[in-house]
């Protein structure tokens, strides 16, 4: 499981709170969207209108605007509070979360991360079977007729 880092203070943050909750919410789930597929904080517009469920959420006030007696909240409009905050940047194809890679390991991190441990679990599970199997060698018998007579193992007289 990946995690996605996020300050105790981040709510705080006067581009967070320039945004706005649903900005907050969208900022969020793209942080976690990138995370997962390690795009390096690039968001896809593609994908912008899945990130955030906005149905049945009417905004009444709008950048301090009462507008049209509650029109439903849209992915364009908290995108275009996310750009106004500063807290994304349009790009080619979507959108950049800014100052993303200060905040969140880039995809040759993670990856670099990912094999370093599939080599350290490898280097363990190699290190258990040896001891398993050195431990095997001194505590049986590979040739149980000489360990008939042996103390150490002895065989049940079954006559």
């Amino acid at each position: 499981m990946a995690w996605v880092r996020i300050d105790e203070d981040f709510y705080l943050h006067p581009k967070v709170r320039r945004a706005g909750p649903l900005g907050m919410a969208m900022q969020v789930a793209a942080l976690c969207y990138c995370n997962k597929y390690l795009t390096d904080g690039f968001v896809p517009r593609s994908v912008v209108p899945s990130l955030l469920n906005l149905e049945g959420i009417a905004m009444h006030v709008w950048h301090g605007e009462l507008i049209g007696g509650g029109e439903d909240a849209t992915w364009k409009l908290v995108v275009q509070d996310l750009l106004e905050a500063g807290l994304w940047e349009k790009v080619d194809g979507g959108y950049q979360i800014h100052d993303y890679l200060d905040y969140q390991p880039s995809r040759a991190e993670v990856l670099a991360d990912r094999e370093a441990a599939k080599e350290r679990m490898a280097r363990a599970r190699a290190r258990r079977s040896l001891d398993v199997r050195a431990n095997f060698s001194r505590t049986s018998c590979e040739v149980p007729e000489t360990c008939a007579g042996s103390s150490d193992n002895p065989v049940p007289d079954t006559v």
